[in-house]
């Protein structure tokens, strides 16, 4: 038995059993996404709307991958649908035939173009282009995907084939993100400690430190200990740089420690990175939401190197 069902009118009901906005890719730094209008009684409606930079995520351009991105330009795509998906709508008439233009956006935020590019390329009059029959006229790559007026532009089937690539789109999906806040401070200094006394109080992170008979000061960021579990360093920040500490400062704590620079304090003019590693912190080891983990910037560059989250969390071990 085969039953045959044509709506006869249209509801602004939306079956919400699939998340139809789950397709999307996006990331930190590169939007794509799509949200229902709410009606009065905050339901959800059919109407979709999609916004999106158009960079493909994950870009197939090595010339992408760098901090504010490569040649592509960032082609804002803000619009709204009627979304069909999981409802009933009235029986349509036939469309149009689509000529040169941008027919939908993918999940991985590039636009899908048709094959036709009408006379582009200086075609006889009364013909078009077919980029997927001949590829050659636009310099499509192996994947039917032409770069014109550097924006990237899917045409063909062969687009899941780019999906398919290790690290792709497909792959991009099942990866979940995790956002992180650096920030660099350059005014950053360690000093190696001698004469340690804490008959008063205790040597600690947060603490200030200021220099006696001078106008150097900074905050305890981190403490460095040898085996026998001494002090041996001390790294400040918030230090400025209208005065500096130097070899043989007598320094005074804020909880009534003081100690001596044993030697010429070390600065770091690439700057010293501290990081928040966000909401779910604990992924990555025992750390806290908000609160900012020193690292030094080639403990950073190690971190992007990691092959695995266990990678990661043992290098964040090793060097916190």
């Amino acid at each position: 038995l085969r039953l045959q069902i044509i709506p006869e009118q249209e509801t602004p009901d939306v079956v919400t059993s699939f998340d139809f906005n789950r397709i999307w890719q996006s990331h930190p730094n590169s939007l794509t996404r799509g949200t229902f209008a709410l009606d009065s009684n905050n339901d959800i409606t059919d109407r979709l709307r999609i916004e999106s930079d158009n960079h493909p995520k994950p870009t197939p351009f090595e010339t992408e991958r760098v901090p504010g991105g490569g040649p592509l330009i960032d082609r804002n795509f803000d619009q709204t649908f009627i979304l069909r998906a999981g409802k009933d709508v009235p029986f349509g008439i036939g469309r149009v035939e689509q000529k040169d233009k941008v027919t939908g956006i993918l999940a991985n935020g590039g636009l899908l173009h048709t094959p036709d590019w009408d006379t582009d390329g200086g075609t006889l009059p009364g013909f078009s282009i077919d980029t997927v029959k001949y590829p050659y006229v636009k310099n499509a790559n192996e994947y039917d995907a032409i770069t014109e007026g550097n924006v990237y532009y899917y045409h063909s089937s062969k687009t899941l084939d780019e999906f398919s690539l290790d690290n792709g789109v497909f792959e991009w999906g099942t990866f979940k993100q995790f956002t992180w806040n650096v920030k660099v401070e350059y005014d950053n200094v360690l000093l190696a400690v001698a004469d340690l006394d804490e008959t008063l109080g205790a040597l600690e992170v947060g603490r200030v430190c200021e220099e006696i008979g001078g106008n150097a000061r900074g905050t305890v960021a981190k403490i460095v200990r040898n085996s026998q579990n001494n002090i041996t360093h001390v790294y400040l920040r918030l230090v400025g740089f209208t005065e500096s500490f130097s070899a043989e400062d007598l320094i005074l704590g804020s909880t009534g420690f003081q100690f001596r620079v044993a030697t010429a304090p070390i600065t770091f003019p690439n700057g010293i990175f501290y990081i928040d590693f966000g909401p779910e912190a604990s992924e990555f080891g025992p750390f806290a939401p908000g609160q900012y983990l020193f690292y030094f910037a080639s403990a950073i560059c190690h971190l992007w190197h990691c092959r695995s989250l266990v990678d990661l969390r043992a290098t964040l071990l090793c060097r916190a």
